[in-house]
């Protein structure tokens, strides 16, 4: 036990003799019994660590998104445009929005129903379907064209003029458009019934498609005097179409679906690798491609972009809900949602 006395109180002394000068930085003072408080000061840590420091922890991966100003919010469902200049959206209560390309503000419309749908010839020519609804813009103001009695409501609008134009809805809805008047399609001219139809595109007045829910897909190549089911080889609800000519056409739909054909009349999934609810689609050309929708479980899968070769992600900021897209160019892609107004700006 001595000897145990005699090596601790060894040890003591030579720690005591140590020179303090090999610490320079330290505040250590011989003669302070508090070695712990005085040996790293508190201050000695704040300086050389910031609070702030991100060192440790990786930086958060870029957006290739912008959001842009408004101090609306709401369901913004669908959006269209003559140019990245001159942008129309659509949502809930009758809401409709304008871009000019530098601020967006709330159109003037007496219209309350919901609408979810929008199309237009040029930047005094747009219509936009909803709930039970047909709304014209003549360039000065809106208007019902058309009240129709529809059950549920219409999703979608496209045409190639003012005097050729068609909507789709719920309940197999097909309606067209001729030189002043509204007319539905009849049942029986509707190989597929009782689907709700969400979206049409065509690539021109005598070859469109019509897509829906459970895997529902419908083409005319007459002018919509006739339609013929198409195998679409999924049963996931279709939201969204667009194509950039005849032979390059894309579906997009919930659970991560996205259709491709080249011939018009034969599909296959891409294979993007997702779970995300895809309700818009479209691209500026075969190689820019961007389909968006909800990411159910990876939030940073909101959006994708194809390029010609393979799909990636193209993250928005934050997991928004978004609706719909439309593209101009690589850089002019607008994207809109729940509360959400993006553009795409490109990674940095």
């Amino acid at each position: 036990m001595r000897v145990l006395i005699v090596a601790i109180l060894s040890f003591s002394v030579a720690c005591a003799s140590e020179d303090l000068t090999k610490y320079p930085d330290s505040s250590i003072d011989g003669s302070n019994s508090d070695l712990f408080a005085d040996s790293v000061s508190f201050d000695a840590t704040v300086d050389s660590v910031s609070p702030d420091s991100t060192a440790d922890a990786p930086p958060p991966p870029p957006s290739a998104w912008q959001e842009m100003s408004t101090n609306l919010s709401g369901s913004f469902n669908a959006i269209w445009g003559t140019s990245a200049s001159d942008l129309f959206v659509v949502g809930e209560g009758g809401m409709i929005l304008h871009y000019d390309g530098t601020s967006w503000s709330k159109m003037v419309n007496s219209e309350t129903q919901d609408l979810f749908g929008i199309w237009g010839t040029s930047s005094t020519q747009v219509y936009a379907v909803g709930s039970g609804v047909v709304l014209e813009y003549d360039g000065t103001s809106w208007s019902e064209d058309d009240s129709g009695s529809y059950k549920f409501g219409l999703r979608g609008v496209w045409g190639v003029d003012a005097k050729t134009l068609w909507a789709v809805g719920t309940d197999s809805t097909i309606k067209y458009r001729g030189t002043s008047w509204w007319s539905s399609v009849s049942s029986s001219d509707i190989p597929i019934k009782d689907q709700d139809f969400r979206a049409i595109w065509g690539v021109d007045a005598t070859n469109f498609y019509v897509v829906g829910n459970n895997g529902s897909i419908l083409r005319s190549t007459n002018s919509g005097d006739s339609f013929e089911a198409q195998a679409s080889g999924t049963t996931a609800n279709l939201t969204s179409i667009w194509g950039s000519s005849a032979t390059d056409i894309y579906i997009a739909g919930v659970n991560g679906t996205v259709l491709h054909s080249s011939n018009g009349t034969t599909w296959t999934n891409v294979g993007v690798t997702s779970s995300t609810s895809f309700n818009g689609i479209s691209g500026s050309g075969p190689n820019d491609v961007y389909v968006v929708g909800l990411p159910l479980i990876n939030a940073d899968e909101g959006a994708f972009h194809y390029d010609g070769t393979d799909w990636g992600k193209v993250t928005p900021p934050g997991t928004p809900f978004l609706k719909a897209v439309t593209a101009f160019s690589s850089t002019e892609i607008f994207a809109v949602g729940q509360s959400t107004l993006l553009k795409y700006v490109g990674l940095p």
